[in-house]
């Protein structure tokens, strides 16, 4: 696989975290996020997280 792939795959995992969290809460998509054992999804995913509550407290 090559890093282009990884980095699709990996903003694919994102994505799915993101919509687990709409569909079943923060917790659920916390629980999934550890579950990868991936330090890198987890930080991605939090940063992804904040990035998406600034904007809906800002109304961007």
């Amino acid at each position: 696989m090559t890093s282009s792939e990884q980095e699709v795959g990996h903003a694919a995992q994102i994505e799915a975290l993101l919509e687990i969290a709409r569909k079943k809460g923060l917790e659920e998509a916390v629980k999934e996020a550890r579950r990868t054992n991936n330090p890198h999804i987890l930080d991605d995913f939090h940063d992804r997280l904040a990035a998406e509550i600034r904007q809906s407290l800002l109304g961007a």
